[in-house]
C-alpha cells in the first residue's frame, strides 16, 4: 500500500509526458452503443422516454427514485419474517412450479408486495 502511495505522489509531483497503455484496452468488451449497434438518443427520444417514465411513476406512487427527507438518516427497514412447515413450503413449491415460476420468484414476488404493503 505504500509503494502504492508513494509512485501516486511521485506521478503526482512530476508527471510524466506520455502515458502509455499496455494492450489491455483491445480486450475490453466495446461501448453498449456499439456493441448492440443502437443509434444515438434523440432529444425527442430523451424527452419521450422521460414522459414514460413520468407516467409510469406516476401510476405506482409507492415507487420512486427521488429522496424524500435527505436531513436526516432512513429509518428501521419493515422486513418481516414467516416460517412455513415442510408441508407448507411444499405446497408453496409446487404451485409455483405448476404455474411455470420458481421458487425464488415467489420469494422474490412476496418481498415485492410486502414492501408495497399489499
Amino acid at each position: 500500500m505504500l509503494l502504492l502511495v508513494n509512485n501516486l505522489l511521485q506521478e503526482l509531483c512530476s508527471p510524466t509526458a506520455e502515458i502509455r497503455f499496455g494492450s489491455e484496452p483491445a480486450n475490453l468488451a466495446p461501448p453498449l452503443f456499439s456493441a448492440a449497434n443502437l443509434p444515438t438518443v434523440t432529444e425527442s427520444a430523451k424527452v419521450q422516454i422521460e414522459n414514460a417514465l413520468n407516467d409510469w411513476f406516476a401510476a405506482l406512487p409507492w415507487l420512486s427514485l427521488k429522496a424524500v427527507n435527505i436531513e436526516r438518516p432512513p429509518g428501521n427497514t419493515r422486513a418481516q419474517r414467516q416460517k412455513l412447515m415442510e408441508t407448507e413450503t411444499e405446497a408453496v413449491i409446487a404451485v409455483a412450479k405448476a404455474k411455470g415460476f420458481t421458487p425464488t420468484h415467489v420469494v422474490e414476488a412476496a418481498a415485492i408486495l410486502a414492501d408495497c404493503g399489499a
